[in-house]
């Protein structure tokens, strides 16, 4: 299956999924039941540890839910299974997605760590001159990070630029039960934020 069938199929999982759950909030019963649904059939997907793999499993999935069902007898009526089934695999796309990025971290953190680097890029998508950017670093002695993102302004559709000030575990980069340390400030002024943000960076470096 090539990328472009696969980033397919990764949307209709989040179309399923953002479609089935205002359905069933009508009825707390069913809500109920399609989580708990969702979350079984998540796990019998728990061997398929790849995007290609489970995108390949893709076309047997009715088989497999259909098994889940007979072995466990959780009820199903009432339910668009097709729905169920797609939020299924769109949570462990999630599911694996995250791994590789936790496994990618660990590595950037190792590697920084033997330059004896003070700081480490963990995330950073698209340009600080457009919405979109996201880029999180970390203070590597103390597990503290910096948070840079650049939206649109919801008023005016300029960017508006965003800072936060995170605390992560240092040995692997996870978010801790204490982060975020503050809520974010948000900057109209490029410069002002890259000020700001230099400003944090000199704070927790002791500077």
């Amino acid at each position: 299956m090539n990328d472009p069938d696969i980033a397919a199929l990764v949307r209709r999982w989040r179309e399923d999924e953002a479609r089935l759950y205002p359905v069933v909030m009508v009825r707390p019963d069913l809500y109920e039941r399609a989580g708990l649904l969702v979350r079984a059939l998540t796990d019998e997907l728990r061997a398929h540890t790849t995007v290609e793999a489970l995108a390949g499993a893709f076309p047997h999935a009715s088989r497999t839910l259909d098994g889940l069902l007979a072995r466990t007898g959780m009820a199903a009526e009432d339910l668009d299974l097709g729905l169920v089934t797609g939020a299924a695999f769109g949570m462990r796309h999630r599911e694996i997605l995250g791994a590789l990025e936790r496994r990618r971290g660990l590595a950037l953190i190792a590697e920084a760590r033997d330059r004896g680097d003070r700081w480490v890029v963990l995330h950073e998508t698209g340009s600080p001159e457009r919405t979109g950017y996201r880029r999180l670093e970390m203070h590597l002695a103390s597990g503290e990070a910096v948070h840079l993102f650049v939206d649109p302004d919801p008023a005016t559709g300029r960017p508006e630029y965003g800072l936060q000030r995170l605390r992560l575990d240092p040995g692997s980069g996870d978010h801790d039960g204490s982060s975020p340390l503050e809520d974010p400030r948000t900057f109209d002024d490029a410069e002002a934020w890259r000020q700001a943000a230099g400003s944090l960076r000199g704070y927790l470096d002791g500077e």
